[in-house]
Parts: structure tokens; C-alpha cells; sequence
């Protein structure tokens, strides 16, 4: 792919782009291509995630003109890209060892760093149109952090909640799902059921409780948003099953409320 076609696909997808400067004559960078960059895992990992660029200056005038844009020194070279930043030169070599090319993960774990700092910036941009009442503006900031980091569950999170501000309440539910599976504790599960109990969807709700209870069985509060699911649903045998659930547990409120104290 083109540096030009890469730049404009890069717009679109707001995925990680490397730009890899070689020469024919570069025993440095067949080596790294043999060891590494040809790799089965590498271009898997490329494939999946990242658009890829090759350029070898010495092709013509614009390969020439943009390796001295990215002020290439030597070969190889080897930059990471976000959408409208500046490149990351990163190094293609073990670290302390400068003839040793790094394995594919550790070349992997590289361009994620640039790209989870991405697309913390724009979590952070999002989040802060959304407190700033711009649930729209916030929206396309918080798609454009999951496509460059899809494992960070704070982006997740945020654009679940301005799902649910926007009445896209299924939609956030899926958000809040993959929010829970990349980061176990609770949070989006109790977001997620009393956004059901809001919308008087009562048995999803149950539901969504019954699932926080099955991975954190001691979490009182899981047990707590289960009990006034139940009750709000009618079913006031339950309620007070999980209220006793929930004294068991040490909550005194509950407690309280069956009459224990």
C-alpha cells in the first residue's frame, strides 16, 4: 500500500499505520524482515490491526522526499503512525540489544503502547464533551479510541453511557457487556441494571444482576441491585431472599430491613 492510500484509509478506520524505510542493499533489514516482519505472527498481528506501508527511498522521488519527512538516518527505520500525530520512531531490535531483532510480541506490545495512548486522548475528549453536555460530539471521538485500542474498557464504558444518555439503550448494553468483560468489578454491571430497571425492563434486569452475582458471589451491592429488581418486578419472595442473601454478607441495611436488627 501507498503512503497516500494508507494516510486516507488511516482517516476512515483511525487504526495504527507503520511506515517501514528499507534498502535492497541492507543486510540489517533483510535480516529483520527474515527474523521478524515476515513472521506468521507478525502479519497476522498486521493484518488484523494495523495498515502497513514500505519504503525504500531509493525507488524514486517522493519515497525519497518522505523518508526525509520522517528524517530517516539509517536502515531500517521504522515508525508508528496515529491519525494526526506525529510518527513514533520505534525500534525493531530487543531492548539492550541492538543486532537482536525483537520477537513479535514484544514488537507487538510496542505499537499497542502508541495506540492505547491514543486512544486514552480521545477517551478523554470524549468523556469530556460528554460532562460538557455534547453526548453527539462525544460519540464519534469514543468510535474512532475503540477502533485503535478495542481492549480499552474505559472507551467502552464511555460510549455506553452516551448510548444510554442518547435513549440507545440496547446499544449501550452491548457497550457495557464488553466493559465488563475486559474489566471484571462490578461498575458496568450496576450501570447496566438499574438502566433496565429504568426502562421497566425488569427481568433483564434480574438477569444482568444474576450474572454480576455469578462472577463476584460475594459483591453485596450485586446483590442489593438484585433484590430491588425483584421487588420493583413484584416478586417480594426473592426480594427478601436476597436481602437476607445481602445481610449474610454483612450489610446492615439489609439487615435492617428484614428486621434482623
Amino acid at each position: 500500500m501507498g503512503y497516500d492510500d494508507a494516510v486516507r484509509q488511516q482517516e476512515a478506520q483511525a487504526a495504527p499505520m507503520i511506515v517501514y524505510f528499507f534498502t535492497e542493499w541492507c543486510g540489517y533489514c533483510r535480516q529483520i524482515e527474515r527474523e521478524l516482519l515476515d513472521s506468521s505472527e507478525v502479519e497476522r498481528y498486521f493484518d488484523r490491526a494495523v495498515l502497513r506501508v514500505r519504503v525504500n527511498p531509493e525507488s524514486g522521488e517522493a519515497e525519497r522526499r518522505l523518508a526525509e519527512r520522517f528524517e530517516v538516518k539509517g536502515f531500517p527505520s521504522f515508525f508508528v503512525v496515529l491519525p494526526g500525530g506525529e510518527p513514533h520512531r520505534t525500534s525493531l531490535y530487543r531492548e539492550g540489544k541492538k543486532l537482536e531483532p525483537a520477537s513479535p510480541r514484544e514488537l507487538e506490545e510496542r505499537i499497542e503502547v502508541h495506540a492505547r495512548n491514543y486512544a486514552r486522548r480521545l477517551t478523554r475528549e470524549g468523556y469530556d464533551r460528554r460532562v460538557e453536555g455534547d453526548p453527539e460530539g462525544a460519540l464519534p471521538l469514543l468510535d474512532r479510541a475503540l477502533l485503535a485500542a478495542p481492549r480499552e474498557a474505559d472507551g467502552w464504558m464511555q460510549r455506553a453511557i452516551v448510548r444510554e444518555q442518547q435513549g440507545a439503550l440496547d446499544l449501550a448494553l452491548g457497550d457495557y457487556a464488553v466493559t465488563a468483560l475486559l474489566r471484571p468489578g462490578g461498575r458496568a454491571h450496576e450501570r447496566a441494571v438499574r438502566a433496565l430497571r429504568e426502562a421497566r425492563r425488569f427481568d433483564e434486569a434480574v438477569a444482568c444482576a444474576t450474572d454480576w452475582i455469578s462472577r463476584e458471589p460475594r459483591e453485596i451491592e450485586a446483590v442489593r441491585e438484585r433484590a430491588r429488581s425483584h421487588y420493583e418486578r413484584g416478586d417480594r419472595v426473592r426480594a427478601r431472599q436476597d436481602s437476607e442473601r445481602a445481610c449474610n454478607l454483612g450489610d446492615a441495611r439489609a439487615c435492617r430491613a428484614i428486621g434482623r436488627v
